[in-house]
């Protein structure tokens, strides 16, 4: 690689800007923006924002994004009427930074793909498409709106990636099979694991081993209280069965962020205000913390790709159990996975009650170990020789 470089990453999601034009995020940290700066010497980001003060994201220990390297541009949401009316600017935008720089990384599904394909090709440009997840399962189980967008989202991400020189996958399997390229790929976890430690999995058994049959289970799932996808409901369904079976001592809390009302109706209507606990979110270091003080993870995702926190549930020996859902059933045995039905409630409680003290050890040494593939130093050393090996040629 010869002079300086300049690599364009596009993604559909939404950042924090506080009223000091400084950029925050949990998860699009500077950890994650290193993986395109290791092969590019400066990095421009387009992405949505919505607008915070910096106290609030401070006092919430949401990680500041350095701009040394980097500079974020704004662009509109092309799913809402204002977006829609914006798309010829959307265009310009993208037109302007993708004909200054060297490579293009996407990160996908994003609304924005086809515009972004189309430029890159246009101007002879090296593109890299990243696959986190099925547009089709996002938008289809979101609301009415969603089950129209799904088959026109689903159709352009398969030609998209079909089509595609480079594709990276989070997936071993899932995502490739359901959109597959003609193009070089690859499979890499977006999990950051630093260590899978020994004593994580000491202090596991030791939890189990000494859990009286009385005391409380507290079952554990991380995603936004708003989006349906995430399947929340599913859980309370099933506190709400396993009480009615005489089990009371079940308690589920939820990680994230977002508007509580149609999970809190659910909640009122089965009196499980007292067994359910909505928890702010907090640093990833803290999230690792959270997972050693719960029983039972729980991913009832009805979208996924292949989810952060289900591995990093792994890493601390956590016992897991999850729906049919995305690259979910790479991750944990078939007999703790649970099916995407009207019934799902039904079916959670039923593998809870069948989880006795010698299941539960068995699958938190067999999440440990399995949470060892993922460790961030083996998968960005496959990502990166990936990522030189384009911009090289």
């Amino acid at each position: 690689m010869e002079g300086r470089m300049t690599g364009l990453f596009i993604f559909d999601q939404v950042i924090s800007k506080s009223e000091n034009e400084e950029y925050y995020d949990p998860i699009f940290t500077n950890k994650v923006f290193d993986r395109y700066l290791k092969v590019v010497d400066n990095l421009i980001i387009l992405v949505r924002t919505q607008e915070e003060l910096a106290e609030s994201l401070e006092k919430r220990r949401i990680p500041k994004i350095d701009t040394k390297r980097i500079k974020i541009v704004e662009i509109s949401n092309m799913l809402s009427l204002q977006g829609i009316l914006q798309r010829p600017r959307v265009y310009k935008t993208i037109e302007k930074f993708v004909k200054i720089s060297d490579v293009i990384f996407v990160r996908m599904p994003s609304i924005v793909e086809t515009m972004v394909v189309k430029v890159a090709k246009k101007y002879k440009k090296k593109y890299i498409l990243e696959l986190g997840g099925c547009p089709w399962d996002t938008f289809w189980n979101h609301n009415i709106k969603g089950k129209i967008i799904a088959p026109s989202r689903f159709l352009s991400t398969y030609l998209c990636i079909r089509k595609a020189p480079y594709v990276v996958y989070v997936t071993e399997r899932w995502l490739q099979g359901r959109y597959p390229t003609n193009g070089q790929s690859i499979n890499c976890s977006n999990v950051d694991i630093e260590s899978v430690e020994d004593a994580a999995l000491e202090k596991r058994l030791k939890k189990i081993l000494s859990k009286k049959s009385d005391e409380r289970i507290i079952l554990g799932s991380i995603g936004d209280f708003h989006v349906k996808s995430k399947g929340h409901r599913f859980v309370i369904k099933a506190l709400n069965e396993l009480r009615k079976k005489g089990y009371n001592n079940y308690y589920y809390q939820i990680v994230g962020k977002g508007n509580r009302k149609e999970l809190m109706r659910l909640i009122h209507k089965f009196e499980l205000e007292d067994r359910v606990e909505f928890v702010s979110p907090m640093p990833h270091e803290e999230i690792l913390s959270w997972l050693e003080t719960i029983d039972i993870y729980i991913q009832p995702s009805r979208q996924e790709g292949l989810p952060r926190s289900v591995i990093e549930a792994m890493s601390k020996a956590v016992p897991v159990l999850g729906a049919r859902t995305g690259g979910i059933p790479e991750l944990i045995e078939s007999e703790y996975i649970f099916e995407n039905t009207r019934s799902e409630g039904d079916d959670i409680a039923t593998l809870l009650t069948s989880l006795d003290i010698n299941e539960l050890s068995k699958m938190a040494i067999r999440n440990h170990n399995e949470a060892k593939k993922y460790l961030a130093t083996v998968i960005e050393t496959r990502r990166t020789k990936f990522f030189e090996m384009v911009v090289g040629q």
